[in-house]
């Protein structure tokens, strides 16, 4: 999911060269951690290394327990099934956030919508709040209104209605299936 969000906001760089700077930036970072990873000398390295850290803290046996199940996930996923289904999801956001839009009779472009998606999403993803509660809304709000012709008032509303469909109704609907069916083995 971050990966993907990652090269949406990259793509978001095309329309917006303000964001292209820091989007440079995370993208030199992460093409230098990708060739660390890619050699397994240097990855066994990285991975004692890391572990000696969680050890150090008393949470060397739940890293080896991570290791252990992202190595035999890793075996088993399909990482075409995976990508697939992380770019629909990420599609199908921001197709309710256009529609939300173009519901309430706003203006935006497609550009602005995808950005104000993608950039708030990195920035929750940093808050230890659930589903980035606050971060993600501010930022969707400051980015609609300083890159449509929306004002604050419009952009707020859109934001709200898109997070209540978005994150709010699903959360809802599964907590409902999950105490329906969750007394059943």
């Amino acid at each position: 999911d971050q990966l993907c969000l990652l090269a949406m906001g990259l793509a978001a760089c095309f329309f917006y060269p303000e964001l292209r700077m820091p989007a440079l930036a995370v993208l030199g970072v992460f093409l230098f951690l990708g060739a660390l990873l890619w050699w397994e000398s240097s990855r066994t390295r990285m991975i004692k290394q890391v572990r000696k850290i969680f050890a150090r803290f008393e949470g060397g046996k739940r890293y080896d327990k991570f290791i252990e199940s992202f190595q035999v996930t890793h075996r088993k996923a399909s990482w075409t099934g995976i990508v697939t289904t992380t770019v629909g999801a990420n599609a199908v956001s921001v197709l309710i956030l256009y529609i939300v839009v173009s519901s309430m009779g706003f203006q935006a472009e497609l550009g602005a919508l995808i950005a104000a998606f993608v950039v708030p999403q990195l920035l929750g993803r940093l808050s230890p709040l659930p589903a980035g509660a606050g971060v993600i809304e501010a930022g969707m709000v400051g980015f609609l209104q300083a890159n449509s012709p929306m004002s604050v008032e419009q952009a707020t509303i859109a934001t709200l209605l898109f997070r209540s469909f978005d994150t709010i109704g699903p959360a809802l609907y599964g907590a409902l299936l999950h105490l329906a069916f969750s007394g059943r083995s």
